[in-house]
């Protein structure tokens, strides 16, 4: 009697567990069209301190928020590269630390679309504009939602059955976060020689380099290895998920052609892309301002974003809001130096582009396979009594080919927590309201940080960057971390000199193409009569930059600051805890310097 009692109150026990944890736990079967997200509720300490977005995060009790698989998603056994797939390199688990109630997270996988694979030194023999050199890589990425406070487990599987592919089994003692402190505690899943598990806090972008595919191999000029598979884990703070007022406002899938749906959002509305594939083509004028456009997790749209003309301005480009974290890819836009006839108006191949904007946000979204710059916010600053600004945050852009810049600020944009990975210029240095968390990658071609003799218009800061991987296919230009932009002509200056500061930068890669740092005027331009004004790089400073390896793998040079004459020095530098490879102590010697006599003003504090 007694044993009986025993079983139908442990059993009464179980029964009231399970019906209090219900509510708390939204699994698969019980999602809908309109909420295609599922959540774990947990514990967590607060919202996004540097979140301003209208959008911000939602109630501390929500700790992971996963989505569904995008409907009609090719699956990984598709040979179509035009489009993103399911990925068949690796699969993808998260769960709270310790509970190891692990949950799939869909897997989606870009690539190089390359046909030819070839050292490229002539850009004429691009393949559509996608470097041979790349040809067959791919990278796999996963988007879901963390809240602070939360610390995470994610397992990644290889999915080769091949004993002689190198991802046939993972070696956690060869495999690494990137940044560096991104994730702790990697390590093998229980005996599962495919299988790794590493442990992180926070929303963060971050990359995983699997058996050291770019970590122990100069994947620059001269590669002839194997492709490389990366994945990045896009770990994104926990946004409010908007309700639209009406079924007409919720676009559904839609096949190829213009989407009129677009423009018919009302001022002060919103959008919503239904869960699914959307195809909206490029070049066509489509958004309005004072609208938002919610592209969420289980959604791709095929197509490119803008507002507002350069021949004639639009008066309306402002307080345009494109938020959420799903896909935003031009994988199936052509380059447009290769369409027939090529096009030159290249910002209509810019995934999103807005002219002469202000009170524009662009937040969360992937952009993949961008043929021109990924993002391009082009707006006057008027003053902080005037112009709202700008922001760009928690973007993440994937790239494959020639000219896929990053992230252009204009003069009025702020870019706040991004990952970069572009095969041309990632961030210009010339203008915005400052860059902070920012990663940056590049395989073939392009600089991290790039400049030109105008500078910014008003002082500018950097801070808290990393530069993962610095990789370039050609002999000279492009490959480096800090360049000058040697297009323009140092003829006059447009702007006054305004300082640039560099807060905590930390270059990461161990076989650099290129010298990281290349300030350098390719000829002397005091016998150049055009040059009519000291056009002078003046005054930056770096504070607390560290440099794993400073000379590249083909340009081996020392930090490269080379002027071309009395109009045209690089002057008023500074390094304050210059700190170069495993050496701990601050750099103070200038012998780690290739300089000139037009370089003046040069120091070091320790």
């Amino acid at each position: 009697m007694k044993s009986t009692r025993r079983v139908l109150l442990l059993r009464y026990l179980a029964l009231s567990i399970v019906s209090l944890l219900a509510p708390l736990i939204k699994t698969s079967s019980t999602r809908s069209q309109t909420t295609p997200w599922r959540m774990v509720r947990v514990g967590g300490s607060g919202t996004d301190p540097n979140d301003n977005n209208r959008y911000g995060a939602v109630p501390s009790d929500v700790g992971l928020v996963l989505y569904r698989e995008v409907p009609g998603i090719p699956a990984a056994t598709s040979t179509d590269v035009t489009r993103i797939k399911i990925s068949d390199k690796y699969k993808v688990e998260v769960c709270l630390s310790g509970t190891n109630n692990w949950q799939k997270v869909t897997a989606y996988q870009t690539g190089s679309q390359a046909t030819v694979n070839q050292d490229i030194t002539d850009s004429t023999k691009l393949n559509k504009g996608y470097y041979g050199h790349l040809k067959n890589w791919t990278h796999t990425y996963v988007n879901f939602e963390v809240q602070y406070g939360v610390s995470v487990d994610v397992k990644i599987t290889s999915l080769s059955n091949d004993p002689l592919d190198p991802l046939y089994s993972i070696n956690p003692n060869s495999s690494k976060a990137h940044p560096n402190n991104s994730a702790y505690n990697i390590r093998r899943f229980n005996q599962d020689t495919k299988s790794i598990v590493l442990t992180f806090t926070d929303p963060k972008l971050f990359a995983v380099d699997i058996n050291g595919q770019m970590d122990n191999h100069h994947t620059g000029k001269g590669y002839t290895g194997l492709p490389i598979h990366t994945i990045s884990i896009f770990a994104n703070p926990v946004l409010s998920k908007p309700s639209a007022p009406s079924t007409q406002n919720i676009l559904k899938a839609m096949s190829d052609g213009f989407v009129g749906a677009l423009m018919r959002v009302p001022v002060n509305g919103k959008l919503i892309f239904a869960p699914g594939i959307h195809y909206i083509g490029n070049g066509v004028e489509l958004l309005r301002g004072n609208r938002d456009y919610y592209i969420p997790g289980d959604a791709i749209v095929y197509g490119t974003l803008k507002c507002g003309s350069y021949a004639q301005p639009d008066p309306n480009p402002n307080a345009i809001t494109i938020f959420g974290y799903g896909t935003l890819s031009a994988s199936r836009v052509t380059h447009p130096s290769y369409t027939t006839p090529p096009d030159s108006k290249i910002e209509n191949y810019r995934p999103i582009d807005f002219v002469y904007s202000d009170n524009c946000h662009v937040n969360g979204i992937t952009i993949v396979d961008a043929p021109q710059l990924s993002v391009s916010l082009q707006g006057e600053f008027k003053g902080a009594s005037i112009s709202i600004g700008n922001t760009v945050r928690w973007v993440k852009t994937l790239n494959w080919r020639e000219n896929s810049d990053g992230i252009d600020p204009g003069d009025n944009t702020k870019i706040e927590n991004c990952f970069l990975r572009c095969q041309d210029d990632t961030i210009p240095t010339m203008g915005g309201r400052g860059i902070d968390r920012v990663v940056l990658w590049n395989d073939a071609n392009g600089k991290s940080f790039i400049t030109n003799v105008n500078g910014p218009r008003r002082d500018l800061t950097i801070s808290n960057c990393t530069v993962i991987y610095a990789r370039g296919i050609f002999e000279a230009g492009g490959g480096q971390v800090f360049a000058l932009n040697q297009d323009q002509k140092p003829t006059r200056r447009k702007n006054p000199p305004a300082k640039v500061t560099f807060n905590d930068i930390t270059i990461e890669d161990r076989f650099p193409t290129k010298t990281v740092l290349y300030l350098k005027w390719t000829t002397a331009q005091d016998t150049d009569p055009s040059v009519t004004e000291d056009c002078s790089f003046v005054g930056t400073t770096f504070n607390r930059l560290t440099i794993a390896n400073p000379m590249g793998q083909v340009q081996m040079e020392k930090l490269t600051l080379i002027g071309g004459g009395s109009r045209t020095q690089i002057r008023d530098f500074t390094f304050r805890t210059l700190k170069v490879g495993s050496d701990p102590n601050p750099v103070t010697s200038l012998g780690f310097f290739n300089i000139s006599n037009d370089t003046t003003n040069l120091m070091l504090i320790p």
